[in-house]
């Protein structure tokens, strides 16, 4: 499984560089929105790969790690308002739904369900995944931890604000960019950064592993 992450992670990676290479590397001013938005892309393809080794991280450690990863988990066949979140037992026709299961192929499914609901948008994300597994928080150290929260946060905005520009306005009220300032700016000198803080913080993962 280790090894399928790591295909997954070089794959992805290399989508990455070609979207950052695509980015016109020649003219003065500004770059259009347009050209741009290949960055804006390569920020969510980054982040996307960065959650895809965490996840699979987790699915291939998970399964075996000590009780307390299971914690705030629900038992696969459970949503989130699952019984045992209430504190009640489950009943017997409950545990009837996993009837000819062993334990631990409930436990597979019961991460993979969980992990089909996670997201990891902050690094102490992160920590909490490592902690799960064993792994140490210190995996991510500051410099590391401050590069990698800056695409993060940058992520969160392409996706959930297209990346607008929020811009003053005469007078001291709120207004909206226009033009090549309609969307906030972005270069590629900080996405590579970001590709590389992703890069070194996926490797050390894996290495623990």
């Amino acid at each position: 499984m280790k090894q399928d992450v790591e295909d997954r992670l070089t794959i992805n990676l290399s989508r990455v560089r070609n979207l950052i290479a695509r980015y016109p590397a020649t003219g003065s001013g500004r770059r259009s929105v347009e050209d741009s938005d290949l960055l804006r892309a390569a920020v969510v393809l980054l982040h996307a790969t960065l959650e895809d080794v965490v996840r699979g991280v987790l699915e291939w450690k998970l399964p075996g790690a000590a009780s307390d990863g299971f914690a705030d988990m629900v038992l696969a066949g459970f949503d989130e308002k699952g019984k045992h979140l209430t504190g009640e037992k489950f009943t017997v026709s409950q545990l009837a739904q996993h009837r000819g299961k062993t334990v631990d192929a409930v436990l597979v499914e019961t991460v993979r369900a969980y992990l089909a609901r996670s997201n990891y948008n902050h690094p102490g994300d992160i920590d909490e995944a490592l902690v799960r597994i064993g792994l140490s928080k210190t995996l991510v150290d500051p410099s590391l931890r401050a590069r990698t929260y800056a695409m993060m946060t940058r992520r969160h905005w392409i996706v959930h604000r297209a990346d607008r520009h929020e811009a003053p306005a005469p007078g001291g009220s709120s207004g909206r960019g226009r033009g090549n300032y309609a969307a906030r700016t972005i270069d590629k000198p900080t996405v590579e950064r970001w590709l590389d803080a992703v890069e070194t913080l996926t490797a050390t993962i894996l290495s623990r592993c």
